[in-house]
């Protein structure tokens, strides 16, 4: 961990187990701890499977596979809410008791810090939240979704997602965890007898797995990275359909896609979409200068410009977000520097582009955090089929620091 300054956080406190009856509090910054990364996915050829995978982050290469505990793999058609209450409910249950016991290290007992890593869909549905394209989408803020005259007293108190000059005013908290599992214990908001308003539940509207600091879960850096890199490819054809039509747009299209089969070498994969994975993510970024010139025959000079100046924003900030070594304060603020600057321009010159939770999350999520934790590697569980890099998110259950 590291101070507001930058400097390690020295481990000068002993940890103490919750007692029996007791609620569990998370421990401060500078208790000696264990950071156990925990997540899941599902996917997987022919008959589809989901495994759930731990991994301590404080050593060397945690992402590789020798280091990496796979608690449980299962059959899986589906990941919703109900059927990972089936699925890891009883590893859950294993978990949150290691969190008020702690696990000994050497003969010294250290208190374990809980991350939960996964795609958006997963972590949504571990805290029973409605997803993406709910009117709260953000699993770590309640910032709303887009403006619109009904939403003016929201936006006012939470922010929203289409702002991304502008950080969100509250996290979620774990306190309004706790309240979700106690009112939707027995049945979803929807069959409930008086359904709880969307400004009362703020779109947890099932019964989280467990009652865990929001602020301390992670989105996969592959999926982050998809929702950037795609983004910006998107935004490059969009912007030629509104300038020059359909035509126009299926022509760039063509040129665009040989440019990344033939000149970037990337090939899309049977799943994500159709997308890319593992380092073509990486490979296509650090290339983007090929995509640009590949779209410059349809775009007017200051569209392109500012597209060019995008890519280049994103290319630093993929570097960073898979970083799995120890990183500089100063690579540090110009991540949180990179990232929060990279939508507002972007939004000026293409106001039909979207912010969608991931892009929110890694201008608003991850920055905010990036000072306090040394960057890590945690499996997430993509390692068995992705292999991914690092990911951070917040320490705490406070507002981010504003830009």
């Amino acid at each position: 961990m590291r101070d507001g300054t930058g400097a390690r956080v020295s481990h000068t406190e002993a940890f103490v187990p919750t007692p029996p009856g007791h609620p569990y509090t998370l421990h401060s910054d500078s208790t000696a701890d264990l950071l156990l990364c925990v997540g899941f996915d599902k996917g997987g050829r022919g008959t589809t499977t989901a495994k759930l995978v731990a991994t301590v982050a404080y050593q060397a290469r945690p992402q590789s596979r020798s280091k990496s505990i796979l608690m449980s793999t299962m059959p899986c058609i589906r990941d919703d809410n109900a059927r990972l209450h089936e699925m890891i409910g009883p590893s859950v249950l294993e978990l949150q008791r290691t969190l008020t016991r702690g696990v000994a290290v050497d003969g010294t007992l250290r208190a374990v810090w809980l991350i939960w890593t996964g795609d958006l869909a997963f972590l949504s549905a571990f805290v029973g939240h409605a997803g993406a394209t709910a009117r709260f989408p953000c699993v770590f803020c309640p910032a709303v979704s887009r403006p619109g005259p009904l939403h003016a007293e929201l936006i006012a108190k939470y922010g929203t997602l289409q702002r991304p000059d502008a950080p969100p005013a509250d996290l979620r908290t774990r306190r309004q965890l706790q309240e979700a599992m106690e009112a939707f214990r027995a049945s979803d908001n929807d069959v409930l007898p008086l359904p709880l308003s969307p400004w009362q539940h703020l779109s947890t509207i099932k019964c989280p797995l467990m009652a865990v600091y929001p602020a301390e879960i992670a989105v996969i850096p592959l999926h982050a990275t998809l929702g950037g890199t795609l983004t910006l490819i998107d935004l490059g054809l969009e912007a030629v359909y509104e300038a020059k039509r359909a035509a126009a747009c299926i022509e760039a299209a063509a040129s665009l896609g040989r440019t990344l089969l033939e000149d970037i070498r990337v090939r899309p994969v049977p799943y994500h979409g159709g997308a890319m994975e593992r380092r073509e993510c990486h490979r296509t970024s650090a290339k983007y200068p090929l995509v640009c010139g590949a779209l410059a025959p349809y775009l007017a000079v200051d569209k392109l410009a500012t597209l060019r100046a995008g890519w280049t924003d994103w290319a630093a900030i993929v570097g960073t977000l898979n970083t799995a070594s120890d990183v500089t304060l100063a690579e540090i603020e110009s991540f949180t520097r990179l990232a929060r600057r990279l939508m507002p321009p972007l939004r000026s010159a293409f106001p039909w582009l979207n912010v969608t939770p991931k892009l929110h999350a890694i201008a608003h999520h991850t920055p905010a955090f990036c000072g306090g934790l040394v960057p890590w590697a945690p499996l997430g569980s993509k390692r068995w089929k992705l292999g991914t890099a690092s990911s951070i998110s917040h320490r705490r259950d406070a507002p981010p620091t504003p830009s």
